[in-house]
């Protein structure tokens, strides 16, 4: 239930940015990290506190995501589909 809440607000705090200018992963002083429609989704998230760059449709393939702690997902374009629940 943390890790929901955790990626509600930070996607509210991503869309109340993103309504008043452009913004980069830079802008968060963490990690950036951009998330291949390829391999093991789950892998690619590994790094907490990072800023995880989605670029292009991902297929979750029924499986839940876990989003590490401390770290926000930043949406260029992309999205999720076809995720469990």
């Amino acid at each position: 239930m943390n890790r929901i809440v955790f990626i509600v607000i930070n996607l509210l705090l991503y869309v109340g940015l993103q309504s008043s200018t452009a913004i980069t992963a830079a802008e968060f002083n963490r990690p950036s990290i951009i998330i291949s429609s390829k391999g093991d989704i789950n892998k690619q998230f590994n790094k907490e506190n990072a800023v995880y760059v989605i670029r292009k449709r991902i297929d979750l393939n029924a499986s839940t995501l876990i989003i590490p702690s401390g770290s926000i997902l930043l949406f260029k374009g992309g999205r999720f589909y076809n995720a469990d629940g």
